[in-house]
């Protein structure tokens, strides 16, 4: 559970939502109710209370100057309870997260419980047993969501629920990732 008010920027991957409601449906524990599928640029952001409109304008010109990263969705194994798509190709998507630790270089992934990088992920399940991480790899394994383009960015804050406080797009020319 995130701390009121926590915020994330992320990149929604609405092509893996039915996915994600699959598992919720057989699998509610492994659910995050009020998060949409999507790929973590940075989390911990700010705290709500400093994401003011200064924030959200260098944000929006950090990301007006980034093309949008173009993914597919690759599944590796299950790991303690987690499972996640890994999109690929992982560099466009480190050098936005990257981009943003450039300007705010005190932030680090997840608190830094992962280390200092963590690679992009799309997460599935999390805090499941090993069993259930392994069941929902092996069922989802044929049902992959389309590649993407990555056309925006959110800031999303949790004040009780996690909700989009902004959207940024991406203006740049799209980044052509595998299969293109």
């Amino acid at each position: 559970m995130p701390e009121h008010g926590a915020t994330a920027v992320l990149l929604p991957a609405p092509g893996a939502d039915a996915l994600l409601r699959k598992v919720a449906a057989e699998h509610p524990a492994a659910a995050r109710a009020g998060v949409p599928a999507h790929i973590t640029v940075l989390y911990p952001f700010l705290p709500l209370s400093e994401v003011d409109d200064s924030v959200l304008a260098e944000l929006r010109a950090l990301f007006a100057g980034q093309p949008a990263p173009r993914v597919e969705f690759a599944l590796p194994e299950p790991d303690h309870g987690f499972v996640a798509l890994r999109p690929e190709p992982l560099e466009p998507l480190r050098e936005l997260t990257d981009a943003v630790r450039s300007r705010w270089p005190h932030l680090v992934p997840y608190g830094g419980s992962h280390g200092d990088d963590v690679d992009p992920h799309l997460t599935v399940a999390m805090d499941v047993s090993t069993s259930d991480a392994r069941s929902i790899a092996a069922g989802i394994a044929g049902h992959l969501p389309p590649p993407a383009v990555l056309e925006q960015a959110w800031v999303t804050g949790y004040d009780g629920e996690w909700s989009v406080r902004a959207r940024l797009p991406l203006a740049g020319r799209p980044h052509r990732g595998t299969g293109s």
